[in-house]
């Protein structure tokens, strides 16, 4: 129900905005790549990890709302879960709450502040932990991707990979030890894949029609990379009449004259 609300709320937010996050022409499709890894790598090392030393058995109010949830229909589960929930999600934390704090602060203080807001609405001790994590690499990969179809997608594949994570059960150590390490290692360098990509440049609203424009050349790092703008482009420097100066210095010398 909320949706079409908050959908006209983000476009409304991204009109208002006075710079935005293009993406660079080319490279379309392997930034998804990237961003898939990162999530499913980052989710099954995390999720494999506390499943292999058993924490939530200690975490009761994790255990009592995965039985309400594991209680209803599997199609059910993938498509509110598993879809709708993340979209809903990115539109609030990413779409919104992001977007305003980073025009408040910055890039990097609003990715904190948001993943802090992120972790505490999930409720619980270990689901606030993780979804600080994600969110803020979420946060991270939207802002170097510049869509978000990015942070949706990445939401998605770990909403998914955790409602398949709920029928996937071994007792091997070594099962889960080679599993960790592995998809470890493939959400790192994913991460790195990403930190290192140049997928977006940050141009003022009135060229982000043409990503062209934004010379990738006068660029420097940060979340995405972000046009240069010098005083002088807002403040030209004014042209000196020779004449003035000359009767400027004059007067400085000479001191004020009779009658000035």
């Amino acid at each position: 129900i909320s949706l079409p609300f908050l959908l006209r709320m983000y476009f409304k937010e991204k009109r208002q905005q006075t710079v935005t996050t293009v993406p660079v022409p080319g490279k379309r499709w392997v930034k998804y790549v990237y961003a898939i890894l990162l999530s499913a790598g980052v989710t099954l090392s995390v999720n494999l990890f506390l499943n292999a030393v058993m924490i939530f058995r200690y975490a009761t109010d994790y255990q009592a709302a995965m039985e309400e949830i594991m209680t209803e229909s599997l199609w059910l589960r993938i498509l509110c879960i598993g879809i709708i929930m993340p979209v809903t999600e990115e539109l609030i934390f990413r779409g919104l709450i992001y977007e305003r704090l980073k025009d408040m602060t910055n890039a990097s203080k609003a990715a904190v502040y948001s993943s802090i807001i992120f972790g505490l609405y999930h409720g619980s001790l270990i689901q606030g932990i993780y979804a600080f994590v994600l969110g803020w690499l979420i946060v991270y990969a939207y802002q170097k991707s510049g869509t978000f179809l990015v942070p949706v997608i990445m939401h998605i594949v770990s909403n998914m990979i955790g409602i398949g994570l709920n029928y996937v059960y071994t007792d091997s150590t070594m099962v889960f030890s080679i599993a960790i390490v592995v998809t470890a290692m493939i959400g790192v360098w994913a991460f790195f894949k990403i930190h290192n990509g140049s997928f977006s440049v940050t141009c003022e609203s009135e060229i982000k029609s043409d990503p062209g424009s934004c010379d990738a050349s006068e660029t420097v790092g940060g979340f995405g990379t972000e046009k240069r703008y010098r005083p002088e482009d807002y403040y030209p420097k004014e042209p000196e009449d020779e004449q003035d100066a000359d009767e400027d210095t004059e007067t400085f010398r000479s001191g004020p004259k009779d009658g000035e």
